[in-house]
């Protein structure tokens, strides 16, 4: 196998293991067009209405504070050639799409824990920090989630369809 069909092999795989999208709670729908071509959603189990949650996260499982450490290195090909599971907290179901972006943070508001990307981005027009979850074996859902813009100088959203660094959908506030 030559480096080429390795490497896309291998991102494919990792892209389909690390997650496919962002936030929570997700819940999976099918549409079914009724006879006035009205569609309603429908649950895994077909029937009308119910739905199913696929994950719900409040990130009430992560202690305060950082969820990595740098790895002191800002080399773009650190990614290309070396897996990190994490750097620091274990993240569980969560993978920090671009790893040497240490962006993200544990906080609480009112006793209510939430997840902060608290880095300044100075590649925004190349990539920004991306935090993802689930599994490439989702279709037809629905993602809910609260998110709060810290500053308008730059972007906050939510990533879906996740396949890689350069290769997703983004749903952004500016």
């Amino acid at each position: 196998m030559n480096r080429r069909s390795f490497l896309k092999k291998t991102t494919a795989v990792a892209g389909a293991a690390i997650a496919q999208e962002v936030l929570t709670p997700l819940a999976q729908t099918q549409t079914n067009p009724s006879a006035v071509g009205e569609t309603q959603p429908v649950a895994a189990s077909g029937s009308p209405g119910d739905t199913t949650t696929l994950m719900h996260e409040d990130f009430s499982g992560f202690p305060p504070g950082w969820l990595s450490q740098p790895i002191g290195q800002l080399n773009g090909a650190i990614q290309e050639y070396h897996y990190f599971a994490h750097r620091g907290v274990p993240t569980g179901r969560w993978a920090n799409a671009i790893c040497h972006m240490d962006a993200w943070v544990v906080s609480d508001e009112d006793g209510k824990p939430y997840l902060e990307q608290h880095t300044v981005n100075d590649l925004a027009a190349l990539t920004n920090p991306i935090l993802v979850t689930g599994d490439p074996l989702w279709s037809d859902y629905t993602v809910e989630a609260r998110v709060k813009p810290l500053s308008l100088a730059e972007m906050a959203g939510i990533v879906f369809r996740y396949h890689s660094n350069r290769h997703y959908y983004l749903f952004a506030l500016t």
